[in-house]
């Protein structure tokens, strides 16, 4: 038969946030579009996975970068926040300096990251990315 106990253990294991420190990840799919849902600005979700690392390999990491865009009620271009993906893209190898991006070019590049664990919106674990290099 099957054993519940050593499943849900499994899968508790697997929600469990990587420790903070520096980890490699790679680009593994293509970002989702999101739009928040407060502003309406579009952004990327990022999933990314850790790779060469003794204990945490195929652990996944997300990462959220917001895109420019013009805001309906101002009019104005919104540009806060881009060095996320300035900073994401470089680290890649893959340089973004504005226009179209190419993401299907960043399949199966990899990048090194700081990581710290902090509490989400309702006050469980979470790994962040805080900065890549």
């Amino acid at each position: 038969g099957l054993d519940f106990t050593a499943a849900e253990k499994a899968v508790e294991e697997s929600r469990k946030p990587v420790p903070s420190g520096d980890y490699t990840i790679q680009v593994g799919q293509e970002p989702d579009l999101r739009k928040n849902k407060e502003s309406g600005r579009p952004g990327l979700t990022w999933t990314l996975t850790v790779v060469g690392h003794p204990d945490y390999s195929n652990k996944k990491l997300f990462y959220y970068t917001p895109l420019p865009w013009k805001d309906p009620e101002t009019g104005d271009l919104v540009t806060s926040g881009i060095n996320f993906l300035t900073d994401f893209c470089k680290a890649l190898g893959t340089p973004w300096t504005g226009g179209k991006l190419q993401t299907a070019q960043m399949l199966g590049k990899t990048a090194k990251c700081r990581v710290a664990v902090e509490a989400d919106n309702n006050g469980n674990p979470q790994a962040r990315i805080k900065l890549f290099y």
